[in-house]
C-alpha cells in the first residue's frame, strides 16, 4: 500500500452526471486511488459504478466536478494521461474470428511490441490467467466467461500503471476467480488499481479501501476491516454446553431466546460486548464445552449501509 501523504493516481473530487433525461447517475462522489492500492467501488446495479469509470476514461464528461489522472503534476493535461490505463468493460466482448494469441499478439502489436518480447509477454499473461488451453480458440468458440479472461489479459499484457475493471469476475466460474484475484493482486506492484464491483468477496480479499455506492452516491467508505466496524451489528454465537437448561435460563436472561439443536444453543447478541457477557455468564453457571462467534463481518456491514442508502434515496 502507498502512503497516505503520497498524492492520488486518480482523484475525483464532487462529480455529479446528470443526463439530458434528468437521471442523476452520480451524485457529488468523491474518491482516491494511490500507486500500489486496490481500491474498490462497490454497490448494487445501477448505484452508477459504470458511469463514474466512464469518466475516469474520458468517455463521458461530467456535469459538474473534476476528475485528475495520474497527478504526478496537477498541471498536467488531463486527456494525454488517459493512455496509461488498462481497462476491461462490463460486457465480454471479443473479436470473433481471431484466436486468443491472435487478440493478445494483436493488442502487443499496437503497442510497438514485437519479435520475442511479444512471445514471451503474451506467454506470461496466459500462464498467469490459466488460459493456455485457449491460445488456439476463436473467439466464437469461447464462453462469455472465457471471452472475459481474454479482455483481462488485453488489458494486463499491456503493463499499464493504471488497471480500470469493470465487473472482472462477474459470468468468471469459481476456479478461475482465484487465478484472475490472483493476478489482480499482482497488479499492485505494477501501479494502481480501480474495480468497480458487487462481488462482496471479491472486494474484501483484493481491495485495500471500499467505497460503498448506492444510487449514485457515496454511502460509506474505508478498509474493509473499518467498514465491517461501522456499526453496531448483531454477533451470531454458538455454544456447546453440559447443562443445557442452565444455560438457556441464563441467556433467557439477559433478554435473548437460544434456539437448541443437540447439546449445541445458538443465538444473535445485539452486539460483540452482550455476546460475550452472556458466554461469560453461562460459562460461570455451568460450563462451555464449545463457543463459536461470528462477529460483524464485512459482508453485513455492507448489506445494511447499502440498504440503508437505498432507503434514504427512496425517502427523497
Amino acid at each position: 500500500m502507498s502512503s497516505a501523504n503520497s498524492k492520488p493516481v486518480i482523484l475525483v473530487q464532487e462529480v455529479t452526471k446528470i443526463y439530458p433525461s434528468g437521471v442523476i447517475a452520480n451524485d457529488a462522489v468523491s474518491l482516491e486511488v494511490h500507486d500500489g492500492e486496490i481500491v474498490g467501488i462497490l454497490g448494487p446495479n445501477g448505484a452508477g459504478k459504470t458511469t463514474l469509470i466512464r469518466q475516469i476514461l474520458g468517455l463521458l464528461k461530467p456535469t459538474r466536478g473534476t476528475i485528475i489522472v495520474n497527478v504526478s503534476d496537477h498541471n498536467a493535461a488531463r486527456s494525454r494521461e488517459r493512455h496509461l490505463i488498462g481497462y476491461v468493460p462490463q460486457m465480454p466482448l471479443c473479436y470473433p474470428s481471431l484466436t486468443v494469441w491472435e487478440t493478445i499478439e494483436f493488442v502487443l502489436r499496437l503497442n510497438g511490441i514485437r519479435g520475442k518480447a511479444l512471445i514471451t509477454r503474451a506467454n506470461a499473461v496466459l500462464a498467469a490467467l490459466g488460459m493456455e488451453e485457449w491460445r488456439s480458440h476463436f473467439g466464437y468458440q469461447l464462453s462469455i466467461g472465457a471471452r472475459k479472461l481474454v479482455l483481462l489479459a488485453m488489458a494486463l499484457c499491456q503493463n499499464r500503471p493504471i488497471l480500470i475493471l469493470d465487473e472482472p469476475t462477474a459470468m468468471v466460474d469459481v476456479v478461475k476467480k482465484n487465478v484472475v484475484w490472483e493476478a489482480i493482486q499482482a497488479q499492485r506492484n505494477q501501479g494502481c488499481v480501480l474495480i468497480a464491483s458487487h462481488d462482496m468477496s471479491e472486494v474484501r480479499r483484493l481491495c485495500d479501501r471500499v467505497y460503498l455506492m448506492v444510487a449514485g452516491r457515496v454511502v460509506a467508505s474505508g478498509a474493509p476491516h473499518e467498514i465491517a466496524a461501522l456499526l453496531r451489528l448483531p454477533v451470531d454465537i454458538e455454544l456447546a454446553v453440559s447443562d443445557l437448561s442452565r444455560a438457556q435460563h441464563v441467556i433467557e436472561g439477559f433478554g435473548y431466546f437460544a434456539q437448541q439443536q443437540g447439546n449445541l444453543l445458538r443465538y444473535e447478541a445485539h452486539s460483540l460486548e452482550d455476546g460475550l457477557r452472556i458466554v461469560e455468564a453461562v460459562a460461570a453457571a455451568g460450563g462451555v464445552d464449545y463457543v463459536k462467534l461470528e462477529g460483524p463481518s464485512f459482508e453485513k456491514a455492507v448489506m445494511h449501509l447499502l440498504s440503508r442508502g437505498e432507503r434514504c434515496a427512496k425517502s427523497e
